[in-house]
C-alpha cells in the first residue's frame, strides 16, 4: 500500500512538473511574440522619423480647418429648387464631368440631382449585367439611367472574412461621397438612399429579362 501511495504521490509531481512547464513554454511564447510586435512598431516609428527631412515644407505646416468648399458641397446638397424640370437637371448633371470630376461640389443644382435619383419616377427597369451582383439599371424621369443596388444586410452589419465577402453595401458607396468632397476629389458618382416599392414602380416597367431573374 505504501509503494503503491508513493507511486500515486509520484505520478501526480511529474504531471505537475510538465504542467508548469508547458505553461512556461506558452507565457514565454507570447511574451516573445509581443516582444517582437513591439520590435516591429519600434522599427516602423523611426522609419517614418527618418523620412521626415525628405517632406516638403508646406506638408509639415498645419492649418486650420476652414473648407470653405465643403461647407458648400454641404449646403448644396440639402437645396431643393421647386418645380424644376428633370432633363434640366440631368442635362446640368452631365455638364460637371470632366477628366478631374464627375460632379461640381459648388454647383446649387447638386441637392436637385440628388433629390431626383431619390424620387423621380422610373420609366424603365433592367437587369444591369456588370459585376457579378444582382443590380438593376433604371432608366429615370428624364431619360437619366441610374444603377439601384438592393439593401441586403442593416447598415451596422459587420461581414467576416476578405474585403470582397458578403453582398454589396450601398452605405460604403455614400460615405465615399461625401469623403471625396471632404478631400476635394470629386471623383465619385452622385449616389443617395432611395426606397423603392417593387409591385408599384418596378414590376409595371421592369424588362423580361428582369422579370425571369
Amino acid at each position: 500500500m505504501m509503494f503503491r501511495a508513493h507511486r500515486t504521490i509520484l505520478m501526480l509531481f511529474i504531471a505537475l512538473i510538465i504542467i508548469f512547464t508547458l505553461t512556461s513554454l506558452c507565457f514565454i511564447k507570447i511574451l516573445n511574440r509581443r516582444e517582437e510586435a513591439d520590435a516591429f512598431k519600434i522599427k516602423v516609428h523611426d522609419y517614418i522619423l527618418s523620412e521626415l527631412p525628405f517632406v516638403q515644407e508646406k506638408f509639415r505646416q498645419r492649418h486650420n480647418f476652414n473648407d470653405t468648399l465643403w461647407d458648400s458641397f454641404l449646403k448644396n446638397t440639402k437645396t431643393l429648387t421647386p418645380n424644376l424640370k428633370p432633363e434640366h437637371v440631368w442635362n446640368k448633371v452631365r455638364s460637371w464631368v470632366s477628366k478631374t470630376q464627375l460632379y461640381d461640389p459648388e454647383s446649387p443644382d447638386l441637392g436637385n440631382a440628388l433629390g431626383l435619383l431619390r424620387s423621380a419616377k422610373i420609366l424603365k427597369a433592367d437587369v444591369d449585367s456588370r459585376g457579378t451582383q444582382l443590380k438593376l439599371l433604371l432608366t429615370l424621369e428624364g431619360g437619366q439611367q441610374a444603377v439601384f443596388k438592393p439593401k441586403w444586410y442593416p447598415i451596422d452589419k459587420v461581414i467576416d472574412g476578405h474585403v470582397y465577402a458578403g453582398k454589396d453595401r450601398y452605405g460604403s458607396e455614400i460615405l465615399a461621397l461625401y469623403l471625396s468632397a471632404i478631400l476635394h476629389k470629386p471623383l465619385t458618382p452622385l449616389v443617395t438612399e432611395r426606397n423603392i416599392s417593387l409591385g408599384r414602380e418596378i414590376v409595371p416597367v421592369a424588362t423580361k429579362r428582369l422579370l425571369s431573374t
